[in-house]
C-alpha cells in the first residue's frame, strides 16, 4: 500500500479500511469538506479526489476536481471557503484555480503576481476568484 490511504480506529489502533485510495498515485495532501462527511485527496495524478469519511470510505468515481491546476510532483495544498461550497487549489504553474463543490466545475483559474503557488487556504474572500 505505497500509494493508498488507510483508516485507523483510533480507540484500538486497528485498520479499519486499506482499500480507500488504490489508484497508482499518491495523495500529496488530505483536507476534510467543512459542512458534509468527505474527504478530498491532492492526487500526484494532478486531480483532487472524493472519498466518504464515512464507512465504507468509497472514492467517487463519478466526480473529481480537475482540468484548473497542474501537480507535477509538488506537494499541492488546498483548501475550501468557510461555507464549503468552493474548493481553492494552487498549481505547480503558479495559477490559483477555483472549483465548485457540488459539480466539481472549474470556476475560475488565475494567476497571482507572484510565481508558483503550492498551497491555497480559502479562510479570507479573495476578490479576484469569485467572478
Amino acid at each position: 500500500m505505497a500509494h493508498g490511504i488507510a483508516a485507523w480506529d483510533m480507540a484500538t489502533g486497528a485498520i479499519v479500511s486499506n482499500q480507500i485510495y488504490t489508484e497508482p498515485y499518491s495523495c500529496v495532501a488530505l483536507r476534510m469538506h467543512p459542512r458534509s462527511a468527505h474527504f478530498v485527496g491532492q492526487s500526484s495524478g494532478g486531480y483532487l479526489a472524493i472519498f466518504g469519511a464515512q464507512p465504507p470510505y468509497k472514492l467517487n468515481k463519478k466526480r473529481r476536481f480537475e482540468g484548473g491546476h497542474l501537480v507535477a510532483g509538488y506537494r499541492i495544498g488546498f483548501d475550501f471557503d468557510p461555507s464549503g461550497e468552493r474548493l481553492i487549489t494552487g498549481s505547480s504553474d503558479g495559477r490559483l484555480a477555483q472549483y465548485d463543490w457540488a459539480s466539481g466545475r472549474v470556476l475560475s483559474v488565475v494567476r497571482p503576481r507572484r510565481s508558483k503557488r503550492h498551497r491555497a487556504c480559502g479562510g479570507g474572500s479573495i476578490p479576484s476568484l469569485h467572478r
